[in-house]
This record gives C-alpha cells, structure tokens and sequence, in this order.
C-alpha cells in the first residue's frame, strides 16, 4: 500500500472508528427497529460500517457523519429486509424501565405505533426517539425535507386517532 494509500486509511480509522465506537448500542438500536431481529440487526450494522469505512471519503463535512452513517445503515437494513420478511413487531424495550404504570404505557404506545404503515412509523421513530430533526432525517431516508415533514405530522394525526379508538383517552 502507498504512503498515500496509508494516510487515507488512518484518517479513515481516526474518524470513523471513534464515531462507531461511542454509537455502537445506538446503531444497534436503530437497526433492531428495521428489522426487530437481533441477527439482521448486526449484519446490517456490520455491512453498514464496512460501508462507511470503504466509503469514508465521500463524506464531504465531518459534522454530517451521523446522519450519513446513519443513511448507510438504514439502506443497509433495507437490503437485509429484502432477503428476510419484515419484522413481526416494533421493540422499545430499550427505552428505560420506570414503573409498572410506564410500562403498560409504552406497550399501549408500542401497539398503536405498531398499527401505522412504515412510511410514517419509521419517521415518527427517528424523530420522536432517535431525537433527530427533519432536516437529518430526510439525508438518512433520502427524501425531501417536506414529504418527511407532511409525513410525519399525518403519522401523528394516524397515531393520535389509534390511540383514541382504542379508548387510551
């Protein structure tokens, strides 16, 4: 390998490593969502950071390494999922256990959540648990900002009447 060869792959390393490996349980997660199989999830999460290591010079601004990590690894469970069926159900189990009220809660929650079509789920997730604006969001999906943003908001109008019809009110 060149010297130059060399340096690239050691930027590479001093970028992309630490980033991956102070957001590994969260990459994890994310990929959990999509395919709510642990053994899909880190093929996925495995695929995306090979990925993202060959591709690392591509990534044209260092403050965008997440959401374009995280479009890697979205694509990359969607191809998983083209190989297996899609998920049987949506896990929350990661978020943290407070009380028994809370937890009947999220599993009403998780169930109305589960009842939206994936094109509104999966951005209510990003934002509403992953934290991320519309702005990231529509990079990670490779979408315009508007359709995330109408979609999201027609998401939570759906959810919201789940949720009332099933007497949560």
């Amino acid at each position: 390998m060149s010297n130059k060869g060399k340096e690239k792959k050691h930027g590479r390393d001093r970028e992309v490593k630490p980033y991956l490996e102070d957001n590994q349980e969260y990459c994890y997660r994310v990929a959990f969502h999509y395919t709510a199989n642990p053994e899909l999830a880190k093929d996925a999460l495995q695929e995306a950071i090979i990925k993202a290591m060959v591709h690392y010079s591509q990534l044209r601004n260092e403050k965008y390494m997440k959401t374009w990590f995280y479009r890697i690894l979205v694509n990359e469970c969607k191809t998983v999922l083209k190989k297996f069926p899609r998920r049987e159900e949506f896990d929350m189990t990661w978020i943290p256990d407070t009380d028994a009220g809370d937890q009947n809660l999220k599993l009403a929650v998780n169930h109305c959540l589960e009842s939206l079509k994936p094109q509104y789920r999966d951005i209510i997730y990003l934002r509403f648990y992953q934290g991320f604006e519309f702005q990231e969001i529509s990079r990670i999906l490779g979408m315009r900002k508007g359709t995330v943003k109408s979609r999201y908001y027609k998401g939570m109008e759906l959810l919201k009447m789940q949720w009332e019809s099933e007497s949560h009110v």
